[in-house]
């Protein structure tokens, strides 16, 4: 998941954020603890496990493990 997202930032801001996989999670936690980032699991039609997340409106999807 953590190396999805990390490419999805880096694509959306065309290269203007890096994000290193180890401060993801961090971030990421925080940001579900206050409440800022709204996450939910499910299955993809490949049957891979996948972590919804949706901030601010918009919704985006990572692979799980």
């Amino acid at each position: 998941m953590a190396n999805a997202l990390v490419q999805h930032i880096k694509r959306t801001s065309n290269d203007l954020l890096q994000i290193e996989e180890g401060s993801l999670y961090p971030a990421l936690q925080r940001l579900l603890k206050e409440e800022l980032v709204k996450a939910e699991w499910a299955v993809s039609s490949t049957n891979r496990r996948v972590r919804n997340l949706q901030v601010n409106g918009s919704r985006c999807q990572a692979s799980g493990a």
